[in-house]
C-alpha cells in the first residue's frame, strides 16, 4: 500500500507543519499530526512526497518543489453562545425582571438592593447611575428563597411583562445551609446573542424599606449606605470599591439624617471597627486608587480622587460620633452643597 500527499497543514501562528492529508491507494483519507506522518514515511512509501529535515514537506517531481497547495490553518473564532452581563446595558432586562416578581406573590417575601437599587433612588441623578452586572434579593424566609433558586426562570419567563425568556445556567452552592447562593441564568431578549447575568440571593431580614410604585420593598438608603460604610472602613474595599463609588453616588442625596444612619449602624453589632478607616488610611489609597481605576464603569463618571474627596465629607462625621458610640445626632446631610449640617 501506498499513499498521496495532497494537503500540508501549516499553522498560521509559528508557521512549522502541524499535520498532513494523505489519500492511500484504496481510497481513504486521512489527516495526521506530523509526527505521526514522518512515522509512517519509514512504513509506507508515498508517491508524491518525502520529507526532509527543517525545510519542511517536499513533493517528488519538477524541481521537487515545495508543496503548492499549502493551507494555512488560521485560529478559528470562538463561536459565542451568550454575551456577558458586563458587555452590554442590563437595564432593560433588570427593570423585567423586578416588574415581573412585582406580579408574583414573591413580591411580600423579598427586597432589592444593590446597584439596581441604587439606580432607582439616583434616577432623579442618571449620570450618576454605575453599570450592574447583577441582581441582589434579599427573601425575608427560607421557603420563597428556595422556591426562586429552584424556579427563577420558570417563573421569570411565564410571567415576564417584556415577553422575555429566561434559562437556568447554574448555581454557585446547589447544596445551600446558610441562604447565600448565586443563580446564573441566561435571557433571551431579541438581541443577536443571549446574554448571561447572576442573581444573588440571601435569607435576611430588612425591615427599613420603601416600596416601589409596583409595591416591591427596596433597602433604604440608610441601610445601603450603613452596609457600604462598613466595607469602606476595612480591606473589603479592595474587592467592593463599588461601594465607595456608592457613597460618593448617595452624597447628591437630600434628606439623609445622621439619626437613621445611626440607627441602622447599631442594628448589627459586628460593623467593622472605626477606629482606623481602612479608606481614609494615606497609607492604603495608592491600592485602593489602582483597584477603582480598573473599573472602566466608574473612572468614566468621576475620577478617583474626587470620588474619595466626597465620601470622606460624608463618612468621616459618621465615623467619628460611632467611634464615640453616640446615640442621637440632629444633622442632616445637604446633598447640593456636600455637607452635614
Amino acid at each position: 500500500m501506498a499513499f498521496d500527499v495532497l494537503k500540508v497543514y501549516i499553522s498560521h501562528s509559528t508557521g512549522k507543519h502541524i499535520s498532513v492529508l494523505v489519500k492511500f491507494d484504496d481510497g481513504r483519507e486521512t489527516r495526521m499530526p506530523i509526527d505521526q506522518f514522518v512515522g509512517i514515511l519509514k512504513k509506507i512509501p508515498c508517491n508524491n512526497a518525502s520529507y526532509a529535515d527543517t525545510d519542511g514537506m517536499y513533493v517528488q517531481g519538477k524541481n521537487c518543489e515545495l508543496l503548492h497547495e499549502l493551507v494555512y490553518e488560521k485560529p478559528q473564532p470562538i463561536q459565542k453562545k451568550f454575551v456577558k452581563a458586563w458587555e452590554m446595558d442590563m437595564t432593560s432586562i433588570f427593570i423585567d425582571i423586578l416588574r415581573t416578581i412585582s406580579n408574583t406573590y414573591l413580591k411580600e417575601f423579598l427586597c432589592v438592593r444593590g446597584g439596581i437599587a441604587l439606580s432607582i433612588f439616583l434616577s432623579g441623578n442618571p449620570e450618576l447611575i454605575r453599570r450592574t452586572t447583577d441582581i441582589d434579593l434579599d427573601f425575608h424566609i427560607w421557603d420563597a428563597w428556595d422556591d426562586f433558586a429552584r424556579k427563577s426562570a420558570e417563573l421569570l419567563t411565564m410571567n415576564s411583562t417584556a415577553g422575555y425568556a429566561y434559562n437556568n445556567d447554574g448555581r454557585k452552592n446547589s447544596v445551600n445551609v446558610d441562604g447565600t447562593d448565586t443563580l446564573y441564568l441566561i435571557c433571551n431578549f431579541g438581541g443577536q446573542l443571549p446574554v448571561q447575568f447572576n442573581i444573588d440571593m440571601n435569607v435576611r431580614v430588612v425591615d427599613d424599606v420603601v416600596f416601589t410604585d409596583e409595591g416591591l420593598r427596596i433597602a433604604s438608603v440608610s441601610n445601603m449606605l450603613c452596609d457600604k460604610l462598613s466595607v469602606i472602613a476595612s480591606d473589603k474595599v479592595l474587592y467592593r470599591v463599588k461601594d465607595l463609588y456608592d457613597i460618593y453616588a448617595f452624597s447628591f442625596l437630600n434628606d439623609i439624617t445622621m439619626q437613621s444612619l445611626l440607627d441602622e449602624w447599631y442594628k448589627l453589632l459586628e460593623r467593622s471597627d472605626v477606629q482606623n478607616i481602612y479608606t481614609f488610611n494615606a497609607d492604603n489609597r495608592g491600592g485602593i486608587q489602582a483597584v477603582y481605576e480598573r473599573m472602566d464603569r466608574f473612572v468614566s463618571i468621576a475620577d478617583f480622587q474626587t470620588v474619595l474627596s466626597r465620601a470622606a465629607l460624608f463618612a468621616i462625621n459618621f465615623f467619628n460620633l460611632v467611634s464615640h458610640k453616640v446615640l442621637e445626632s440632629n444633622l442632616a446631610w445637604d446633598g447640593e452643597k456636600g455637607i452635614w449640617k
